[in-house]
């Protein structure tokens, strides 16, 4: 697998997922790994009051092609997560980019 089209990261992507990790982010392999529960700190503290608190964010990101959930450590915490194969992350163009 090539490096990813914005970084000069490649795999098997450790550097990147010491990053990512506290975020409640992880690729592993070609899928990005969203972690889901509020209990990753820095989820809790971006979402609190938001729609997408709770079940918010999960529900959402069911609805992308081919995600799957599992449960993952993101530094250090097992979290409940959905993957998403990095093929449809890149290939999702943003809303405001397809109403032009």
């Amino acid at each position: 697998m090539p490096p990813l089209p914005w970084t000069n990261f490649a795999p098997p992507f450790s550097a990147l997922n010491v990053r990512l990790a506290p975020l409640g982010l992880r690729v592993l392999d070609d899928t990005l790994w969203i972690g889901t529960a509020s209990r990753i700190p820095s989820l809790a503290l971006i979402y609190d009051g938001t729609e997408w608190s709770g079940r918010g964010l999960a529900d959402a990101l069911r609805q992308l092609p081919g995600a799957r959930p599992a449960l993952k450590t993101f530094a250090g915490m097992r979290s409940r997560c959905l993957g998403i194969a990095l093929s449809v992350v890149f290939e999702q163009t943003p809303p405001h980019e397809a109403a032009a």
